[in-house]
């Protein structure tokens, strides 16, 4: 994790002493900086959580799989991903009973969502190759 104390006492010596903190302008640099510190580490707090989440679901699923080729079968191993989605109340919605037909709906905003991550990340891509800051 990025450690920004020494940035944040800086900030802190900005907004309270007049001699480095001169007009309105530095006031509002140093607080807009302070957000964006904070803004940075509850960026980098959800995007470890959702690593650790995914993580969590490959594990379940690698030791099904162990469970349904190694250990009580089929039944066992479904008891793994049942478990893993049970935790954080990620079942199915009642009611549900095609599962295609769910995947195929709920499929859409995943989707959806990982072209607009894509297309950022190909922005940046192609800013960079001209050089430009991304």
């Amino acid at each position: 994790m990025t450690d920004y104390s020494e940035l944040n006492l800086l900030i802190d010596r900005v907004l309270n002493d007049r001699r480095f903190c001169s007009d309105e302008n530095h006031r509002v640099l140093a607080l807009g900086s302070k957000a964006l510190i904070a803004e940075n580490e509850l960026a980098r707090m959800r995007i470890k959580e959702l690593d650790l989440l995914f993580g969590r679901y490959v594990v379940s699923m690698r030791s099904a799989l162990i469970e349904e080729e190694h250990g009580k079968g089929p039944a066992a191993a479904m008891e793994w991903i049942y478990n893993s989605l049970t935790g954080p109340g990620e079942l199915p919605p009642e009611g549900e009973t095609d599962s295609q037909a769910y995947f195929d709906r709920a499929i859409v905003a995943v989707d959806s969502g990982m072209q607009e991550v894509m297309a950022f990340h190909e922005g940046r891509r192609a800013a960079m190759r001209k050089g430009e800051q991304p």
